[in-house]
């Protein structure tokens, strides 16, 4: 229903963006095409964390040049086990599957890094740090 659709309109009105969250964990109502190509981010981010999550649909627009070109990075909180083997093709693409993802833009702002810390245990050990890319 149209009047649902409050992610259209916001995207719209924020424009462009360096760094996005994908709506509802990227599940299959979470980002229509519309809003990949208005928000056009260089990271996204998925705060995932269960089967579903991420769906094949919504990965294939966050990657997808056809959307909006060149290269962006795909960051995910949670993929589970199963979820990565049945979405291979796209989720073998995603920076992160597991992890605390946390974006540092450095005094300026005209930069930005993600690093992914680990979430198995409450020592945050760094992952991956990736960047810088320009905001």
């Amino acid at each position: 229903m149209p009047w649902h659709n409050v992610l259209g309109p916001a995207a719209r009105a924020a424009g462009p963006v360096s760094v996005a969250t994908a709506d509802h964990h990227g599940m299959f109502d979470g980002i229509d095409a519309e809003v990949v190509r208005t928000l056009r981010p260089r990271a996204w981010v998925i705060p995932s964390w269960h089967i579903a999550h991420p769906d094949m649909l919504q990965l294939e627009r966050m990657f997808s040049e056809r959307l909006y070109p060149g290269p962006r990075a795909v960051f995910a909180t949670t993929v589970m086990r199963e979820n990565l083997l049945a979405n291979g093709r796209l989720t073998r693409r995603m920076h992160s599957h597991d992890g605390h993802v946390v974006v540092r833009v450095p005094p300026g702002g005209e930069r930005f890094y993600v690093a992914v810390t680990g979430n198995a245990h409450e020592r945050d050990m760094v992952k991956l740090v990736t960047g810088p890319f320009d905001a």
